[in-house]
């Protein structure tokens, strides 16, 4: 355990500091090495380091790349539908995404939905996020000029990174605590302070 906390440093240490791949290999092991460590950790450790917290680190929040980490994170999904900016709520489409923890949960109705939205910057997200309310229950539409009130069936919840808002409304724990791994706490919805 001892050696897999310092590993663990080391590769944190390097990764802040800008070291190269084959530094890392000179200070602690070869690449072999450190894959043999990281497949002796046990289920809870493994468990603890989810795909969404490791992938987080290096690349730019898009709707493709929140697709890979839904899916590494073990959850199966749908794109079912993508409705133009001028029929949605915000300036950007909505896809639609249906999610479940298995690939059998789709021939039944137990799946939940989610509404992504993709921007062409940060800055463009950022200016969009202000347009819902706090409570996630109004979001005015640049398009009409009007605020839509919103009547979810369940609580929902915004979440927004680098070029993406994604919507969820429902109760489902491992959901919930997924994308809160991914994007840190809601922006707007249940749970807002």
């Amino acid at each position: 355990m001892k050696k897999l906390l310092v590993i663990t440093i080391s590769i944190i240490l390097c990764y802040f500091a800008g070291c190269s791949h084959d530094t890392l290999n000179r200070n602690t092991g070869t690449d072999t090495d450190l894959l043999s460590e990281k497949t002796s950790l046990t289920s809870s450790e493994t468990a603890n380091q989810s795909a969404a917290e490791t992938a987080m680190l290096t690349r730019e929040m898009d709707y493709t790349y929140f697709l890979e980490v839904l899916r590494d994170s073990g959850f199966h999904y749908r794109l079912i539908e993508t409705t133009s900016a001028e029929n949605g709520f915000l300036s950007v489409e909505q896809k639609v995404v249906l999610v479940a923890d298995t690939e059998i949960q789709f021939s039944e109705t137990d799946y939940e939905r989610m509404m992504v939205y993709e921007y062409s910057s940060t800055e463009l997200m950022e200016s969009d996020s202000e347009n819902i309310g706090s409570d996630g229950y109004s979001i005015y539409n640049q398009y009409t000029g009007t605020i839509s009130y919103i009547t979810w069936v369940q609580s929902p919840y915004f979440f927004k990174k680098d070029l993406i808002i994604v919507n969820y409304v429902g109760d489902n724990e491992r959901i919930i605590g997924f994308l809160k791994d991914t994007f840190g706490d809601v922006f707007a919805g249940h749970g807002y302070k």
